[in-house]
């Protein structure tokens, strides 16, 4: 019997429910909520569960916890447990506020100054609140931090993220992943990135290195302080369980410590990078075209994920009077756009699976404004409704012709930032291009196997999923926004006659 049967005739029994009454209220035969209630078919589809739950009158509780018992039965435990994770990080990416936390902090070291250079600090409440008070006194234009600790621990990166606002921060992190194919291996590293999210959000220049390794072999056995945080001249070094530390401080000790993490450094890997610049990221994204669509690398899917259309849905020519502007970015701009235009039916021969996500409500953001939710919109001139209605049009017969798949996600079927673009290029690479706190945008390079894995496998069966519209709903939606815009201007025209 599956999850989704056992819950179902779980719910059912404690509320006196019949099958026959389930069927009433559904319209769907009784033969067929009786085997679905045994576990000997499984429903087709999500809408049908959404159906029952809502029949049965189930409390916002009760119904989550019968989706995602369907939702595990449909995709398999490892799958459900990847596609969850994915979906909270793009949840989180949403810009919050983050001063809920308390900063009241009026303690001061005690005995820097004396002559030992070392005590003992017990109990993790004295711990967090004695990394809050390193933080506080920290007066440098830029101030050096490295962590060599597990996201166990959250408190350093709930606080660190904090104080990227008015501190100058440079983080190194050095962490231990689980190597392998095991599902507990790629559930361990998803659950660390999800829990190094709050510094991948901040202000900082945050860093994160890797190796693999057995957990326990490090942090469960007989060393006494496996972990470290060093804030400026300070180091603590702190047990497994993170209820002791011991605290040294000075320049001697700074230097035996960093010739500890110099060593780490030569046997470790970036996890990803993080590129600031709309330089870096024109840059990245021409290495990327080299590598994988000159030939070194052969393509074998090509899925973009996007807040618009793709530039592939963008016609040559508007593109470039988007970006027909002075100075130096115009020119770096229109430079690639050529480029791309020249490569354009090369990548497309050499890539087996085109595929474009995209919500109706960034479309009409863009017809409304003429301006696309990228980096580049301030440098750039207003797209005129005209070209607006050649880029809908262009996707429309791209989808038609089957070049390229491009899908409409449902409504609120996944919540993440409207400026937010995901590519991959096979199983790879992952970028994620986002605004980082309101700042400046921000180009996520992945590079870590299993985690580039879950991305891949997330979006490469996006499509399949209850998530978005399939290619018909997809067009028509389209369409109906080329007529209503197309009216709507008409309209302007005969007013303004």
């Amino acid at each position: 019997m599956t999850g989704l049967a056992e819950k179902l005739k779980q719910y059912m029994k404690k509320n006196n429910i019949t099958v026959f009454d389930v069927s009433q209220a559904t319209n769907i035969s009784v033969m067929e909520i009786y085997k679905i209630c045994q576990g000997e078919c499984f429903p087709e589809n999500r809408e049908i569960v959404e159906i029952i739950a809502n029949a049965l009158g189930m409390s916002p509780f009760d119904k989550k916890q019968l989706m995602e018992s369907y939702d595990i039965g449909f995709d398999g435990e490892a799958n459900y447990y990847e596609k969850k994770c994915i979906i909270d990080f793009l949840q989180r990416l949403v810009l919050r506020d983050q001063d809920s936390m308390s900063r009241g902090v009026k303690d001061d070291l005690e005995g820097e100054s004396a002559t030992e250079s070392k005590e003992i600090i017990y109990g993790r409440q004295n711990i967090d609140k004695f990394i809050q008070i390193l933080l506080e006194k920290q007066k440098k234009e830029e101030t050096e931090i490295y962590l060599l600790c597990q996201p166990e621990y959250e408190y350093p990166y709930q606080i660190l993220s904090l104080y990227s606002d008015t501190l100058n921060l440079k983080i190194s992190h050095i962490i231990c992943l689980q190597g392998g194919q095991s599902y507990e291996a790629k559930k361990y590293n998803l659950d660390c990135l999800l829990k190094m999210q709050p510094l991948i959000m901040s202000s900082s220049d945050y860093q994160v290195y890797y190796y693999y390794d057995k957990q326990e072999s490090h942090f469960h056995n007989l060393n006494v302080f496996p972990y470290m945080v060093m804030i400026g001249d300070h180091i603590l070094q702190m047990s497994e369980n993170y209820q002791c530390a011991v605290h040294d401080w000075g320049s001697e000790a700074r230097e035996f410590f960093m010739n500890i993490i110099r060593g780490y450094m030569k046997e470790v890997t970036p996890m990803f990078v993080m590129k600031p610049g709309i330089n870096d990221i024109i840059n990245t994204y021409s290495k990327a075209i080299d590598e994988k669509i000159c030939g070194v690398v052969p393509v074998k899917k090509h899925l973009i994920f996007s807040s618009m259309l793709g530039s592939v849905a963008t016609p040559f020519d508007v593109s470039m009077d988007y970006f027909n502007v002075e100075g130096e970015m115009g020119k770096l701009s229109r430079a690639f756009l050529r480029r791309n235009k020249e490569l354009e039916n090369e990548m497309l021969r050499t890539t087996t699976e085109y595929k474009g996500f995209f919500k109706e409500s960034w479309v009409r953001e863009y017809m409304e404004t003429g301006y696309l939710a990228d980096p580049y919109y301030k440098y750039c001139n207003k797209i005129p409704l005209e070209s607006r209605l050649k880029v809908i049009e262009t996707a429309i017969q791209q989808i038609q012709e089957g070049k390229i798949m491009h899908y409409m996600l449902k409504p609120d079927a996944l919540v993440m930032p409207d400026d937010l673009y995901i590519s991959c290029f096979d199983n790879a690479q992952v970028s994620l291009l986002f605004r980082k706190n309101n700042h400046e945008w921000c180009f996520f390079v992945l590079y870590e196997r299993s985690v580039t894995d879950a991305f891949f496998h997330f979006i490469d069966a996006l499509d399949h999923s209850s998530m978005v519209y399939e290619t018909e709903e997809t067009l028509w939606r389209l369409q109906e926004i080329v007529k209503e815009y197309k009216s709507a201007d008409s309209k302007k025209e005969d007013e303004e006659r």
